[in-house]
């Protein structure tokens, strides 16, 4: 099984991420609402994947990429905000635009957990060149 982690700072939104994921049959999720949390189970449990909101109050959802990154672990953005969507969407960088369905969500954690590497480079070349973020 897949350990996935999913940070957002809405708890309702994180607990229907993992309900919905969990109904893959080869995924078990970790939830958290903030990007300490996050880095904290980053490096106690070490999951296969994170599924991260850009735009989370503290320690930015960019910070908690770089820190899986730095640990092998992919990553999916997500963002419901429609400047951040068009960063993304223009860096191709892996990342999904709030609403989504969950089985789509489940289609792109299963697409980047097989690209691996792949998603790790895009990933790192995109925190590599971005500017600040915005504040949330």
């Amino acid at each position: 099984m897949a350990h996935i982690l999913v940070v957002d700072d809405q708890t309702d939104i994180c607990e229907v991420l993992k309900a919905g994921l969990e109904t893959a049959p080869e995924f078990y999720v970790s939830c958290c609402n903030s990007g300490p949390e996050a880095i904290a189970i980053l490096d106690e449990h070490q999951p296969d994947f994170a599924v991260v909101d850009v735009l989370i109050p503290g320690v930015a959802g960019v910070d908690v990429a770089k820190a899986a990154i730095e640990r092998k672990i992919p990553v999916l953005f997500m963002t419901g905000d429609p400047d951040m969507a068009r960063e993304l969407l223009a860096s191709q960088v892996p990342c999904i635009i709030k609403p989504f369905r969950l089985d789509y969500l489940i289609e792109q954690v299963r697409t980047h957990l097989k690209a691996g590497d792949d998603n790790l480079t895009r990933i790192h070349s995109y925190l590599a060149s971005r500017r600040a973020p915005p504040k949330p």
